[in-house]
């Protein structure tokens, strides 16, 4: 239905739309191309002060870590926020292939999100943790569904808490102290 309504707000004649469609929808438009925008300017403040703090080139033998998300966006800021500092990242859409790609990559780290087609978060994290060689791998759990790791995982008690917790909107600072304190340590 979005979809629709835009293609009928931008239709050039004027038929079949609404008079003030237009400009709502080119406003919407518009705050689209501001919040890339923003966007954009905080993955480049971050990586401005990850050359500056650790030097610009990334060293050799990087680890790798596992970013796995639905919603594409996210993964590409992730994956470039990692890369500048100094991961070197693998993605996974979902459930399945998270599992795999783990299995395969043996990341130093993974980011899972919780809401994801196919095969949930929750159900990767258990096969994660369930599995003899998969379970030392830090997870860092990055999702909307709850305010604290406690939260997502009550009543769930046969789960152990995951190494890391940073609920949506992503602190992207949070964020950092939190890979620091699992991988760099």
């Amino acid at each position: 239905m979005g979809a629709e309504m835009i293609r009928l707000a931008n239709e050039g004649d004027g038929s079949r739309r609404d008079p003030g469609c237009g400009l709502l929808f080119g406003r919407l438009r518009d705050a689209g191309y501001d919040l890339r925008r923003l966007a954009s300017e905080e993955l480049e403040r971050h990586r401005s002060s990850s050359k500056a703090s650790r030097g610009a080139e990334p060293r050799r033998g990087r680890p790798v870590v596992l970013v796995v998300d639905d919603d594409h966006d996210i993964v590409t800021y992730l994956s470039t926020w990692f890369e500048d500092l100094g991961f070197r990242p693998v993605v996974a859409a979902n459930g399945f292939e998270a599992i795999e790609r783990a299995i395969s990559h043996r990341p130093d780290l993974i980011t899972l999100d919780m809401s994801m087609p196919e095969k949930s978060g929750l159900s990767t994290y258990r096969d994660l943790k369930s599995d003899q060689e998969l379970c030392q791998i830090p997870v860092i759990i990055i999702t909307g569904l709850g305010r604290t790791r406690e939260d997502l995982l009550r009543g769930r008690r046969s789960l152990p808490l995951p190494e890391g917790f940073v609920p949506k909107p992503i602190d992207m600072d949070l964020l950092e102290l939190t890979v620091e304190r699992l991988v760099r340590s």
